[in-house]
C-alpha cells in the first residue's frame, strides 16, 4: 500500500494544486495519446506517415497540419473526443474534495467540468476567462483549450511554442507560473513521455533557480531508471493510481476535515464547502489562533455513527452481551437505561455525522450507551369509565425477549415490561409486569386527576386496552391495591381548594398519607365542615387535669358511656404545596367512651385513661376552639 501521508497533509492544508493529463480520462473511456496518434497517421499517405512511426503527438500533428490543414487535423481530433463514458468515480470524487482550489488540465474532454457542474466550477480557457476568477467555485485552467473553443487549441509543435513563448494568452500563462511557484503541484496522468508537461517544470526551475515548491507524480509502473530521472528534478514519485490516492484522501479528509478548521489550516468557505457535501451545516466562530465549531445543523437529517473501541474486558463484555441490567444511568430527559463510559476507559473514539467525523476522543468526557428505542403514539381504552386518551410511549428491548415499553404522564411513569407467549408458534397471550413511579412534583392537576384512573382501574380489576402492544388482548392486573383511591381524592381536594381560595397552587407535590391528610383537614376548614377521622382499633389516651368538676365514683362506673371533647391549638401553620395555612384549633369530639382508670394523684390532680372503642371520631378544623353556651356544646 503506498503511503501518501506527506502529500495528504499538503492537500489537507490546501497547499496543492492538481496538474491533470490524459491518463487521468482513461478510466472514464478517453483515448490515449496513441490512439490520437494512430488515428491522424490513418488519415495520411502511406508515404507522409512513414517518417512518422514513433514520433508523438505534437510532431505528427504539426506534420498533418502542414499537409491537410487546421481544420482537418481538429476534426480527426474532435471525432475521437465524442467517446462513450464509461467509470467515471475519479472524476466524480474531485468535486468531494473543495481543497483542490485551481486544477490544470491539458485535456481537450470536458470531463471535470461535467462532474463539478456549472454550480461549482469556473472553467479558464484563455486570456478574458481570467478576469474577476469566482472564489467560492474550483477553478478549472485548460491550458491547452477544447473545443468549446477550438481556436484555443494546442496540439502542435508550434502550438507549443507559442504558448511557452507567451504569444498565445499571455495572462493565462502568467496565472499558471505564479500557481506553480506558490503552490505544491500534483502530477496526474502523466507519464515521463509527455515531454510538454516536464518542459515547463524545467523552465519554471530555470527562471527561480531552482527554488519551486513540491512536485507529485502519480503514475503506475514508471522503471526505475526513469524515477531516477525524476528524482534529479525534485519530483516526489508515487507508484500508484488516482483511485488509490482518492481513496485514502477522502478518508483523511472526513476524519480531520474539523481539526483542521479548528486549527485553522483550512478556510471556513472550503470547510463549509466540504460540510454542504455530507449535507451538513457548521455554525462557526473564527479566532486569531484557533477556530471554533459550536454544532452542524443538518437540514436533511443526520446518519450518526459512533465509533470506540476499548482493553476493559469487563465493559466490552457488558455491551456485546447487552446487560442492561448493569446500565445505571439515563439516556438525558428519558427513562432508557444508558451505561455511562468515561472515555478514559476507551482507546478510540469518534463521533461522525453523514459519515463526517465531527466528535473526537479529547472532546469528549464520556459516551453513554443505551439499547435501540423506538418512539410510539398509543391509545389507552378503559370501556368502563370511558377513558380514551392517546399518548407517547418509548419501547426498548430491556433483556432478551422481554420490550418495555415506558410511559410517562404527569404524575407519573409508567413501566410496561411484556413478554410474549408462545405456543406452538402461535401467540395465544403475553406476561405483563406493570410499575408506576410517581413524581415527586407534578405540573397540572386536572390531567392528574385524569391519569390516575389508570392505575385506579388496573388494580380494581377493570379491563384495560392498549391495543398498539397488546392487539385485541385485555391488560389486566390480578393484583388489588386501595392506595390509588386515596390518591385519587387527595388531587380532588387540591382541585377543591384552589376552588375555595380562588388561586392556583404555584406547585404542585406527590401524594404521601401526610399530604393527603393535611388536604383533608384544609378542605374541612375552609369548607366549614366536620371531618371523620378512622382509628380501626379504637383508641386509648391519658390525660391529668386539676380541673375535675364530677365526683370519681361518677367515673368509675365502668358501664357508663361518656362524650370526651377536647380543643388542641394548632402552633404551626399547615403547608401544602408550599402554600401556608393558618388554623387555630383542631377540634375533636368521640363518643362511645368508657373510663378505663382515674388515679388521684398527691398534687391534687387527677389522671384518667380513657378508650374509645369506634373506629371512627369527628374533627373540626376552626378558628376557634370548643365552647359551652346554655348548657350546649358548641363545636364550629
Amino acid at each position: 500500500m503506498t503511503d501518501f501521508k506527506e502529500l495528504i497533509e499538503r492537500i489537507r492544508k490546501e497547499e496543492v494544486t492538481l496538474f491533470i493529463g490524459s491518463g487521468f480520462s482513461l478510466k472514464a473511456g478517453g483515448p490515449k495519446s496513441s490512439v490520437l496518434v494512430e488515428s491522424i497517421l490513418s488519415h495520411m499517405k502511406e508515404d507522409e506517415k512513414s517518417c512518422l512511426s514513433g514520433q508523438q503527438l505534437d510532431y505528427v500533428s504539426e506534420e498533418f497540419e502542414q499537409l491537410y490543414g487546421r481544420d482537418s487535423l481538429l476534426k480527426i481530433i474532435e471525432k475521437e473526443m465524442d467517446f462513450d463514458r464509461k467509470d467515471m468515480t475519479d472524476h466524480e470524487d474531485l468535486p468531494l474534495i473543495p481543497h483542490f482550489h485551481r486544477i490544470i488540465t491539458t485535456n481537450y474532454d470536458t470531463l471535470l467540468e461535467d462532474a463539478y457542474g456549472t454550480n461549482n466550477c469556473y472553467v479558464v480557457r484563455n486570456t478574458n476567462d481570467c478576469v474577476n476568477l469566482p472564489s467560492d467555485k474550483t477553478q478549472i485552467f485548460k491550458i491547452h483549450g477544447d473545443f468549446v473553443e477550438k481556436d484555443n487549441i494546442i496540439i502542435t509543435k508550434d502550438d507549443y511554442t507559442d504558448f511557452f513563448t507567451h504569444k498565445r494568452n499571455p495572462l493565462l500563462w502568467d496565472l499558471i507560473q505564479t500557481e506553480l511557484l506558490t503552490k505544491d503541484i500534483l502530477f496526474i496522468g502523466y507519464s515521463l513521455e509527455d515531454s510538454n508537461v516536464f518542459e515547463i517544470i524545467k523552465k519554471l526551475k530555470r527562471e527561480t533557480n531552482g527554488k519551486t515548491r513540491r512536485f507529485y507524480l502519480i503514475a503506475p509502473g514508471i522503471k526505475k531508471y526513469k524515477i531516477e530521472r525524476l528524482a534529479k528534478t525534485n519530483v516526489t514519485y508515487y507508484d500508484a493510481v488516482a483511485s488509490d490516492l482518492l481513496s485514502d484522501l477522502k478518508d483523511s479528509l472526513n476524519k480531520n476535515v474539523k481539526r483542521d478548521f479548528q486549527r485553522r489550516w483550512i478556510s471556513s468557505t472550503t470547510f463549509a464547502r466540504y460540510c454542504r457535501i455530507h449535507n451538513l451545516v457548521p455554525v462557526v466562530s473564527e479566532g486569531e489562533k484557533t477556530n471554533k465549531v459550536e454544532r452542524f445543523d443538518a437540514p436533511k437529517g443526520k446518519d450518526v455513527k459512533i465509533h470506540f473501541s476499548t482493553k476493559d474486558k469487563n465493559l466490552f463484555d457488558t455491551i456485546i452481551n447487552r446487560k442492561y441490567d448493569m446500565f445505571s444511568d439515563f439516556i438525558p430527559n428519558t427513562k432508557i437505561p444508558a451505561l455511562k463510559v468515561s472515555t478514559n476507559n476507551l482507546t478510540e473514539m469518534s463521533l461522525e455525522y453523514n459519515g463526517l467525523t465531527v466528535g473526537y476522543k479529547e472532546e469528549m468526557a464520556s459516551l453513554l450507551i443505551a439499547p435501540a428505542f423506538q418512539n410510539k403514539q398509543l391509545f389507552i381504552v378503559i370501556p368502563s369509565i370511558g377513558f380514551f386518551e392517546p399518548v407517547n410511549s418509548t419501547l426498548f428491548k430491556k433483556e432478551e425477549g422481554c420490550v418495555r415499553c415506558v410511559i410517562e404522564t404527569n404524575i407519573y411513569d409508567l413501566f410496561i415490561d411484556t413478554k410474549v407467549i408462545d405456543k406452538n408458534g402461535k401467540t395465544v397471550g403475553f406476561n405483563v409486569n406493570v410499575t408506576f413511579k410517581f413524581k415527586k412534583t407534578y405540573t397540572n392537576n386536572n390531567e392528574a386527576i385524569k391519569w390516575i384512573d389508570l392505575p385506579l382501574a388496573l388494580f380494581s380489576g377493570k379491563q384495560v386496552f392498549i391495543r398498539e402492544l397488546f392487539s385485541d388482548y385485555p391488560f389486566e392486573v390480578s393484583t388489588k391495591e386501595d392506595i390509588y383511591q386515596s390518591i385519587k381524592e387527595y388531587y380532588n381536594s387540591i382541585k377543591q381548594i384552589e376552588c375555595l381560595i380562588g388561586e392556583k397552587f404555584a406547585k404542585y407535590e406527590c401524594f404521601t398519607e401526610d399530604r393527603f391528610n393535611i388536604s383533608r383537614y384544609i378542605l374541612s376548614y375552609l369548607k366549614k365542615e366536620p371531618l371523620m377521622e378512622n382509628t380501626p382499633n379504637g383508641s386509648e389516651w391519658t390525660f391529668t387535669t386539676s380541673d375535675l368538676v364530677c365526683d370519681h365514683k361518677e367515673l368509675e362506673d365502668k358501664e357508663k358511656v361518656f362524650v370526651f371533647s377536647e380543643s388542641t391549638p394548632i402552633l404551626k401553620p399547615l403547608i401544602l404545596n408550599g402554600k401556608e395555612f393558618e388554623i387555630a384549633y383542631r377540634n375533636i369530639m368521640r363518643s362511645h367512651c368508657v373510663i378505663r382508670s382515674i388515679n388521684k394523684n398527691s398534687d391534687g390532680t387527677t389522671t384518667i385513661c380513657v378508650f374509645n372503642d369506634e373506629a371512627q371520631f369527628f374533627t373540626m378544623w376552626s378558628d376557634h376552639p370548643i365552647r359551652e353556651k346554655d348548657n350546649r356544646l358548641i363545636f364550629d
